[in-house]
């Protein structure tokens, strides 16, 4: 009856390691988008991206066979979970930092500003009788970063994004194989 026991529980950890891993490879197809890569050509990047970056995470899968020590997973579900917090403050900074929202979207923009950015603030600020700030600007000119800041700050921020959320997204699919598996060998105290 044990032996039953223990291969009924085998096989539960390995389907469960499996929805797990298939969840995630669904997800990074079928979750939305952050607005600031939802309508632009870093589109199918950041969804490949991602993709790569679950089946990277799923790789955990082929280790998790060999590693039947629980005190291996439970630090390790801690260092990857305090290292995903950490990469999703990194991330949400680099969001905050790189976007700007406009017309109920988020624009990424650059760090380099083109040539006439100061003429065009100026302009404004005489037309309207007072300063403004880098929203209203991008508002004066049609949500369209390009006239603000060169293209290839612009194409910069938007990979640092698409990295920082790729490196939060890997971290929390190996936490969650992670934590997973110390579940499954935690013996249960009865």
């Amino acid at each position: 009856m044990k032996e039953l026991i223990e291969r009924l529980q085998g096989a539960w950890k390995q389907l469960s390691l499996l929805a797990i891993w298939i969840t995630t490879i669904a997800g990074s197809f079928i979750l939305p988008l952050p607005l600031w890569a939802a309508e632009d050509e870093h589109k199918s990047y950041t969804q490949f991206i991602l993709f790569i970056a679950t089946v990277v995470a799923g790789f955990m899968l082929f280790f998790t066979g060999k590693n039947k020590r629980a005190k291996w997973w439970l630090r390790t579900s801690i260092i990857t979970f305090v290292l995903f917090i950490a990469s999703y403050f990194t991330y949400t900074y680099i969001r905050d930092e790189f976007t700007m929202p406009y017309n109920n979207t988020a624009v990424v923009i650059g760090k380099i500003k083109v040539e006439d950015y100061d003429k065009q603030l100026n302009a404004l600020e005489k037309r309207i009788g007072r300063k403004i700030n880098r929203r209203e600007l991008l508002m004066f000119v049609g949500g369209d970063a390009t006239r603000l800041w060169t293209e290839e700050s612009i194409a910069s921020s938007k990979w640092k994004l698409i990295l920082s959320l790729t490196f939060c997204y890997s971290l929390f699919s190996v936490f969650l194989i992670c934590f997973l598996n110390l579940l499954i060998l935690k013996p249960v105290k009865s």
